[in-house]
């Protein structure tokens, strides 16, 4: 099973050169994936900059399926002026952008999937708030009445709700995050990475295992500021075979 894993778009910053979104599409259906997991932030301000992108994102094909959760900055705690009626505007428009970007929206629930004799479930549950003060949504509610699986897979957006409600808590296999950015800046090379992000997320890029469990952060694919410095953008492959879970 080869799932391919994005996070943080905002794809705001992409409006000066929308082409990149064309090319980040083509990427992912070069990767031939089974399931394409995105953790969310497709937007940094609204659900503006998600129109007109929706289309070039639905192109973006996998066997099984498409799923994202929303990200704290989907939500819209950062829209300017913000009232009630314009977050609750841009989350009905942002919902709607979503399905036509080809994606299942996991807002708070699962989704199952089977292959042959196997059933995976797909498990997401929305971000919101603005940093520090991070809301996560309710890995119990969204898992509620869910069956036994062969794999459990979670995405949240905060890579701290891991620790904070999934290890040693429930038997979630593995947890998909974003969120960190890696800060943007850093240092990256094939033998040695580090970011201040990790003096704000223990977890800010790559895999963590304890024990049974695994999470992934990825350091996203757009940016909110327009830099990044020795922090490449990332598009994660994960590749599963029968017996590694």
């Amino acid at each position: 099973l080869r799932m391919v894993h994005i996070s943080d778009l905002h794809l705001g910053g992409f409006n000066s050169r929308p082409e990149k979104v064309n090319e980040l599409v083509e990427l992912i259906n070069g990767l031939n994936p089974d399931i394409i997991i995105n953790s969310g932030d497709f937007v940094s301000y609204g659900w503006r900059e998600l129109a007109g992108f929706d289309t070039v994102l639905a192109k973006a094909r996998s066997r099984y399926g498409n799923f994202a959760i929303l990200g704290n900055h989907d939500i819209g705690t950062y829209i300017p002026e913000q009232t009630e009626e314009g977050i609750d505007e841009n989350l009905t428009k942002m919902r709607e952008l979503i399905k036509s970007s080809g994606y299942v929206l996991l807002e708070n629930k699962y989704s199952e999937i089977k292959i042959g004799t196997k059933k995976f479930s797909v498990i997401g549950v929305s971000t919101g708030g603005r940093f520090p003060d991070i809301t996560h949504g309710s890995i119990v509610n969204a898992t509620s009445g869910m069956g036994s699986s062969d794999l459990l897979i979670a995405i949240c957006h905060d890579p701290d709700q891991w620790e904070k409600e999934i290890v040693g808590k429930t038997n979630i296999h593995l947890t998909l995050s974003g969120h960190t950015h890696a800060m943007q800046m850093g240092i990256h090379t094939p033998y040695f990475k580090w970011s201040a992000a990790k003096y704000i997320y223990p977890n800010w890029n790559g895999i963590y295992v304890e024990g049974d469990q695994y999470q992934y952060v990825n350091r996203g694919a757009g940016v909110l500021i327009p830099f990044r410095i020795w922090m490449p953008p990332e598009i994660t492959v994960i590749n599963l075979k029968s017996g590694d879970m």
